[in-house]
């Protein structure tokens, strides 16, 4: 069989993240809210219903929160109940834990970045809203 000329190789789409699957499964059964920010110099808007969860994207690469639009987090910050900053390899136990708040109606953040910028998001943090809780997980 003679060699495809013009071919260009397929890349294959990210493997889902599986342990979003708690969070996901709210999403669908009880119509919680998601947002997923990405490092972009563009906005990302809040979802249209109540509680959400904003999952942001920090982590190939890691950039900080810099990287991402200053008015969509601001807008997010101020609408959640706490913030958790992940900087390990991602494990199912905090989104379980954050589907179980979403079903009591908690808003939350959940950072996923490296363990260079961690800090860097909870600093973010606190300066736009004081109040909001931060946990930072290795």
């Amino acid at each position: 069989m003679p060699p495809l000329t013009g071919h260009r190789t397929r890349t294959l789409p990210r493997p889902r993240p599986t342990h979003w699957l708690p969070i996901l499964q709210i999403v669908c059964e009880h119509g919680a809210g998601l947002v997923v920010g990405r490092p972009a110099p563009g906005r990302f808007g809040l979802p249209g219903t109540l509680p959400f969860v904003a999952i942001l994207e920090d982590r190939t690469p890691g950039a900080g929160p810099e990287a991402f639009d200053a008015a969509s987090l601001c807008a997010v910050f101020g609408e959640v109940h706490g913030v958790v900053v992940l900087t390990g390899a991602p494990t199912p136990e905090p989104y379980a834990l954050t589907a179980s708040l979403l079903v009591q109606g908690v808003s939350t953040v959940i950072v996923e970045t490296t363990r260079e910028h961690g800090q860097d998001w909870r600093r973010l943090v606190h300066r736009v809203a004081p109040v909001l809780p931060v946990v930072v997980r290795p």
